[in-house]
């Protein structure tokens, strides 16, 4: 295991922060790409319809417009939460027949008089521009495709490397293993629960930043609360310390710090190298509690002489409690403990 658990958990964050964006940015990729196949294809077979005489050149525009606002829906249905908000921040809806006409006459330099008062070989021209602008997508955005899809294979190497570093730096390694696949779907739940609620809440958030930082927000919580989970049930990595930490710890109850302080002052005070296996223990897999009880048996052995000459003769065992409560944010209690270690 990583000898710093904060290190451990912070690459467990951004582990879950890479696969849940690879996800979303993989799939829009591959529904932009496919998108604007199908916009190409379908504005190609109407353009051949219309000059086969198959149908008008105005009717072949109303399909074309028709069908590229229901592909886009589609495409969008088929998308995750930040690739659709960020797609409906460009253009919220398909436009209009009307619309649609308005732009090709201004492109085509025909403005501002009304279609009706065109001639039939300038009506047809528009219409024509209608079904080829139908197959266009927008060129900034398809070129993103390309970026869309080596950025994700970044992010999924990013992902596989910091799984990889701390399974191979585990102790038990089949037990970490396990762990970060919990993190991993863990995460990807919780942020795909935080992410729709922030789309939904899109007028507020401003969309695809919304999503963005729910997903983020979601799917770190998501992941510490499936690590929680995982950690309860599965036990501490060591199995030497399994059976008697999981005897001070619940998924529902969290842990008794005090419960557990006791038992190891009281339990196994003449057991050094235990008590300093669980501290490690509690360390790599409750960092959160960790310092609570190692305040609680310091608090032990101040009243009690004999477990205080244990801690005056065990150097590793008062190191190792001076860290625990030495990092992060200490509290005045912790200090007064750390002070009391240091002059034993």
């Amino acid at each position: 295991m990583a000898d710093d658990p904060r290190l451990e958990a912070a690459l467990r964050d951004f582990e879950t922060t890479a696969n849940n964006f690879a996800i979303r940015i993989i799939r829009a990729a591959q529904v932009r790409a496919e998108y604007v196949v199908k916009i190409a294809d379908m504005s190609r077979d109407i353009r051949a319809a219309v000059q086969a005489g198959e149908m008008t050149a105005f009717n072949g525009a109303k399909l074309a417009n028709e069908m590229r606002n229901q592909i886009l829906d589609l495409q969008r249905a088929r998308d995750f939460d930040l690739g659709r908000a960020y797609a409906e921040s460009l253009k919220q809806k398909g436009l209009s027949l009307d619309e649609a006409i308005a732009k090709a006459m201004k492109k085509l330099k025909l403005e501002p008089r009304p279609i009706e008062t065109l001639n039939g070989n300038q009506q047809r021209q528009v219409y024509q521009e209608v079904i080829e602008a139908a197959g266009r997508s927008r060129p900034s955005e398809t070129a993103r495709i390309p970026k869309l899809r080596w950025a994700a294979r970044g992010l999924w190497i990013a992902t596989f490397a910091v799984a990889a570093y701390n399974i191979g730096t585990a102790e038990n390694r089949p037990w970490q293993t396990g762990r970060e696949a919990a993190s991993i779907a863990g995460g990807l739940g919780g942020s795909f629960t935080a992410g729709a609620a922030m789309g939904a809440a899109g007028g507020i958030w401003a969309g695809p930043v919304g999503v963005a930082i729910g997903a983020l927000v979601g799917g770190i919580l998501g992941a510490m609360l499936a690590d929680h989970v995982y950690v309860e049930t599965a036990g501490t990595s060591n199995p030497a310390t399994r059976q008697f930490v999981s005897r001070y710890t619940g998924l529902l109850t969290g842990t008794d710090e005090s419960g557990l302080a006791r038992a190891l002052a009281n339990q196994h005070r003449t057991d050094p190298r235990f008590v300093q296996m669980v501290f490690q223990s509690l360390n790599q897999d409750y960092s959160t509690d960790a310092d609570d009880v190692a305040l609680e048996f310091v608090r032990l052995a101040r009243q009690d002489s004999g477990l205080a000459q244990r801690l005056r003769q065990d150097r590793g065992l008062r190191d190792l409690l001076i860290r625990l409560m030495d990092e992060g944010w200490t509290s005045s209690g912790e200090q007064d403990a750390i002070q009391y270690l240091r002059r034993l």
